[in-house]
């Protein structure tokens, strides 16, 4: 994917300036890609930057280019220079009849923002990114590098820096996970494919999985906003939120948030889940396939927990509840009506 498409989208979405195929083309990329969504973030952040500073005032493009190049070159090395700036010259001088003026610069500042490997060629500790996984049926207990510990679920995977910043600790994650954050100044924030987690120091659970996330607080007070938006919502121990795709997060819930999280322990509990939801959490803790015959199956609604059950104890107990039947068909159940 040509990353100066993404760019000119990213500046057209925050400005309001999209069309709605090319907001659908848009929102697809970044449901597909993690850096995307990381280029996005980053872009977002300069944005909103720049609009605190000059909120109502007329862009005077010409005077704002010559201050943009004369400070970055005060800045970059001096190798990276030119290479840097014949790149965003080309969005100046040949993009400028094709769109907006503030367009144009939000792209300037976008590419020296979110593009990182143009203006250094140094590797640095703290962008070097380290990826765990954990497959189905084990989890994992691990400490990020500022003395944060987390325990992954199954099918998960957890991906962090080296090192973090001065400034920040931002990792990325797809499944479930435990924290329990140690109180630091740098804003901790856990990024999944539709919502952003902020926290400083405190105990709380992520479930994101389709792009669907729910976060849960066990202890403490944690932010959580939607990617695409700057809609959000502050949780407070034993409170809930929900964020489907791209919608705003739900209102906060009163929730039981040691019960929800007992996964920990080794226990599934399930509060008003979808049936789908339910067995693909089930193959994942026993690493065995459950499959739901008919389409009207996965819109039921379950609540209940299983403490160290066997996996056919537990689908029989599904069907009780149901009035369902089910049959082992080789390595796989089948559920039906």
């Amino acid at each position: 994917m040509n990353n100066n498409y993404f760019d000119i989208l990213c500046c057209k979405y925050l400005s309001e300036n999209i069309s709605d195929s090319e907001k659908e083309n848009f929102e697809k990329l970044l449901v597909k890609s993690e850096e995307l969504r990381k280029r996005f973030y980053e872009s977002k952040l300069v944005w909103e930057s720049l609009n605190k500073q000059n909120p109502k005032q007329d862009l005077n493009l010409d005077f704002e280019w010559q201050r943009f190049t004369a400070n970055y070159e005060l800045h970059a090395p001096v190798k990276n220079y030119n290479r840097f700036i014949d790149r965003v010259t080309y969005y100046y001088s040949h993009k400028g009849r094709l769109i907006k003026p503030a367009l144009i610069l939000a792209t300037l500042i976008i590419l020296f923002f979110a593009t990182p490997n143009i203006l250094n060629d140094n590797s640095n500790e703290d962008s070097v990114v380290s990826s765990i996984h954990v497959i189905n049926t084990q989890t994992k207990n691990i400490t990020l590098p500022d003395g944060s510990e987390v325990i992954l679920n199954s099918g998960t995977t957890l991906e962090f820096p080296k090192l973090f910043n001065s400034k920040i600790r931002e990792i990325s994650l797809d499944g479930e996970a435990f924290f329990k954050v140690k109180k630091d100044t740098r804003p901790f924030i856990i990024s999944t494919s539709n919502s952003k987690t902020t926290v400083l120091g405190t105990t709380f659970n992520v479930w994101a999985r389709k792009n669907k996330t729910r976060v849960t607080v066990i202890e403490g007070k944690v932010n959580v906003g939607q990617t695409l938006s700057n809609e959000s919502v502050i949780l407070v121990q034993n409170q809930q939120t929900v964020i489907e795709k791209y919608s705003p997060p739900t209102m906060p819930q009163n929730v039981d948030a040691l019960n929800l999280s007992s996964w920990v322990h080794g226990k599934l509990v399930f509060s008003s889940t979808p049936l789908h939801e339910v067995v693909d959490e089930l193959y994942r803790h026993y690493g065995v396939k459950i499959r739901l015959e008919q389409e009207p199956l996965n819109s039921l609604i379950l609540t209940g927990s299983f403490n160290q059950n066997k996996v056919s104890d537990v689908v029989e107990m599904i069907c009780l509840t149901f009035n369902l039947n089910f049959k082992l068909n080789g390595d796989e159940f089948i559920i039906s009506n």
